[in-house]
């Protein structure tokens, strides 16, 4: 086995950088709600503190968020975005919160997570309309004529849940690493904080919520007919 700066080679296998710190936050978020689940088996659910009283704040925002997209259909939904939000959210944030680079600056990360949601999205099409009504909805209405143009239009959706995750976090990370590189070690870290908290914090959490909102509004689109 052989550890690189940018990934990890096995054999003939390489993960890259991206891909590794992905594959720790995921088994590192696992562990941590297999633990908050125990803690909340043991804890007095009317008297929920500490650490329970956040996550249950956190869930419950979630749940808020589901209902007002999909209404009496959001029960199912609610723990896959509560997973896309807090998987997203972290990985924005990895800079901020142990200094390395957001797994969301690899394509292949904002990739994968674009073909998770699309699964998600067509498979809720079609365990409610089938899988003659999801195609015909997605591909040949209004029109049959139309299908390459709707073709496209379902593809590129996918692609811009991809594209625009992994744009607008990478954009971030390149400013400031830029501005670090340009002013210097003693002027760079007042020059870039502020930066650095803004794309870190807020747009961090701007790009979870905008993939999350797309990704519950095109499953509302696919069970709506």
């Amino acid at each position: 086995m052989e550890e690189h700066l940018r990934g990890l080679t096995i054999g003939d296998f390489h993960m890259y950088e991206g891909g590794v710190w992905s594959v720790i936050l995921v088994v590192i978020l696992a562990v941590a709600f297999i633990i908050i689940g125990q803690k909340f088996k043991k804890a007095d659910p009317k008297k929920p503190k500490g650490i329970l009283l956040f996550f249950e704040m956190l869930m419950d925002m979630f749940k808020g968020v589901c209902y007002d997209f999909l209404d009496d259909d959001a029960p199912p939904y609610i723990p896959i975005v509560a997973f896309f939000g807090i998987y997203i959210g972290l990985a924005n944030m990895m800079p901020l919160i142990v200094g390395i680079k957001p797994p969301t600056t690899d394509i292949n990360v904002t990739g994968a997570l674009a073909i998770m949601a699309f699964v998600i999205i067509y498979g809720s099409g079609v365990k409610r309309n089938g899988v003659g009504g999801t195609i015909k909805h997605a591909f040949f209405e209004p029109l049959p004529a139309l299908f390459p143009i709707m073709l496209i239009s379902e593809t590129s959706k996918m692609v811009s849940l991809a594209m625009r995750l992994f744009g607008a976090i990478t954009a971030g990370y390149v400013i400031i690493d830029v501005i670090y590189f340009l002013a210097g070690i003693w002027i760079a870290p007042i020059a870039a904080l502020p930066l650095q908290f803004f794309f870190d914090i807020f747009d961090a959490l701007i790009q979870t919520v905008v993939f999350m909102f797309l990704l519950l509004t095109f499953t509302k689109m696919k069970i709506a007919h």
